[in-house]
């Protein structure tokens, strides 16, 4: 979490339930088809085939998790899990689970429900657990604490010091091991994240200078491998914000997987803390630790294939809106928790790459309306623009086999049959002072279509998501159609929540076929 959060209650990571659409599947999983080398040279088989999954499916599948509501001594172990529920259809829950290293550590067996619960997860549905850890040498683990408190790292570690927090140390790290001794006695692997949040230096930890964190890194590391002989932990380190010093990184012997903790941004694009952790390591598998906002799989896998998204608790999970959560975890590419024990035997269905982008002969372009437009979204230079889908057998994906304006598109294949799907843009924004949207769309040559696909253009506004469309019109697969939306009859145009085209194939129609969207204007 970062120094703005309020520090309460708090959670772990989960990976949601769904289920692959077949026209996406160009081959099987193999297991074992991947190998990829642990910092522990002795790291638990069961251990080493979670890291040897995530390398397997780079770029094909990112792993939901979910951080729940663990702060204290208190088993509310499944709050946010059950939010996840609550709002995807059909309901999903997430495949990793966060939680909070046991309360600082400060008493034996403190945590017993903690454990027994990941275990009894790991046994019955394979649900991956992931752990970090807020505690000071103080024994007081408010955030204000652990932002103020100034902690002798140096006398911490030294064996001869016999200062008080040297014992507290001591007295957590012996605790904290012994709970993972009991995951290691259950052959559970761990997704496990200590001194998280490198460089922001709103902990006590990483505010004394690299060479510092460092120290505490490899002190505990040295001691839970070598000392307890723990073989179940995945290392796992994460950086606070973006350019931090890359002496705060521990080093590839010490780390297993490296992540960025990314708050306050809505953008679908996270290329960026993707990017910058190649400034670690560029051999390392890269995640999204903590998150705020979920990513769309689309686009991260064009721009940012991270092995696992964990997004933080209460407030700032509700950050998405429910059709956000609803589409990530509906996404083709989501592993959710339904598909967890396919994900770690290697036996997901190969997710095919985008479509080549190999410009057909054109269109001919239909006008933009009489009257001023601007161009919102043209999806040039192979971006999506941060639009998602739903329904959808594969996509979306920005292509140049066909464009109304500029020379791309957005397309996803779908299926036909009495189906629906959506292409939209979930994102607040104001439409005040405009008086027309208009969008241009086909669809696919291939494909029977029966009576005829209808799409209609629509917006959702207000605190209640309330839809306002511009009425169904048939469409071809020939030139552009033009959907056109009168915004003057749209209510709270100050709060337009979404929008997008809804495609719908006629009951008479069958086969699988594919939508496009272009030149999303408005007036």
């Amino acid at each position: 979490m970062v120094n703005l959060r309020g520090f309460g209650i708090r959670t772990a990571l989960a990976v949601g339930l769904l289920a692959a659409s077949s026209a996406v599947v160009v081959g099987t999983g193999v297991a074992h088809a991947a190998v990829y080398t642990p910092s522990d040279p002795q790291l638990s088989a069961t251990a080493r085939n979670v890291l040897n999954r995530f390398a397997q499916y780079k770029s094909q599948y990112i792993v939901a998790g979910q951080q729940e509501v663990t702060w204290g001594n208190t088993a509310r172990m499944a709050e946010m899990s059950n939010k996840v529920a609550s709002l995807t259809n059909p309901t999903q829950l997430p495949e990793i689970r966060g939680w909070d290293v046991p309360f600082g550590g400060e008493t034996t067996n403190d945590a017993q429900w903690m454990i027994s619960e990941i275990i009894t997860n790991w046994q019955t549905a394979k649900v991956i657990p992931t752990m970090l850890q807020h505690w000071t040498p103080a024994g007081d683990h408010s955030y204000d604490t652990m932002k103020n408190t100034i902690v002798d790292i140096t006398s911490l570690l030294n064996p001869a010091s016999g200062t008080a927090e040297r014992a507290s140390y001591l007295r957590w790290r012996t605790n904290v091991a012994d709970d993972l001794v009991k995951l290691q006695a259950a052959d559970v692997p761990v997704l496990f994240r200590p001194y998280h949040e490198a460089g922001g230096q709103w902990f006590w930890w990483d505010r004394q200078g690299t060479a510092k964190y460092v120290a505490l890194w490899n002190d505990l590391y040295t001691y839970l491998t070598t000392t307890r002989g723990l073989h179940n932990l995945i290392w796992v380190w994460s950086a606070g914000k973006l350019n931090i010093d890359t002496a705060y990184y521990p080093g590839d012997t010490k780390v297993d997987v490296i992540g960025q903790d990314t708050y306050g941004r809505s953008s679908a694009d996270y290329s960026a803390e993707y990017n910058d952790l190649a400034r670690y390591s560029t051999t390392k598998l890269r995640a999204m630790p903590e998150a705020e906002y979920l990513p769309v799989p689309a686009t991260a896998f064009a721009t940012a294939p991270f092995a696992y998204v964990g997004p933080w608790v209460e407030s700032w999970f509700d950050s998405n809106a429910p059709s956000r959560v609803n589409s990530f975890y509906n996404d083709p590419r989501t592993v959710a928790r339904g598909r967890g024990s396919a994900f770690l035997n290697g036996t997901l269905p190969t997710i095919s790459t985008p479509p080549p982008t190999t410009t057909t002969t054109p269109t001919t372009t239909t006008p933009p309306p009489v009257g001023v437009s601007t161009l919102m979204y043209g999806f040039e230079g192979a971006s999506s623009q941060g639009w998602t889908a739903t329904g959808q057998n594969a996509g979306p994906w920005s292509v140049s086999e066909w464009s109304n304006e500029g020379s791309y598109s957005l397309k996803a294949d779908v299926g036909l049959g009495a189906r629906e799907t959506v292409l939209k843009l979930v994102a607040d924004q104001s439409l005040v002072g405009k008086s027309t949207l208009t969008a241009a769309v086909r669809h696919a040559a291939w494909g029977s279509m029966g009576s005829g696909m209808t799409a209609k253009l629509f917006v959702q506004t207000g605190s209640g998501w309330v839809w306002k469309d511009g009425g169904a019109t048939v469409i071809s697969s020939g030139g552009a159609t033009t959907l056109t939306l009168n915004l003057a009859s749209v209510a709270d145009l100050g709060q337009v929540r979404a929008l997008g085209v809804s495609f719908v194939s006629p009951a008479n129609s069958s086969g699988t076929s594919a939508v496009y969207v272009d030149n999303v204007r408005l007036a």
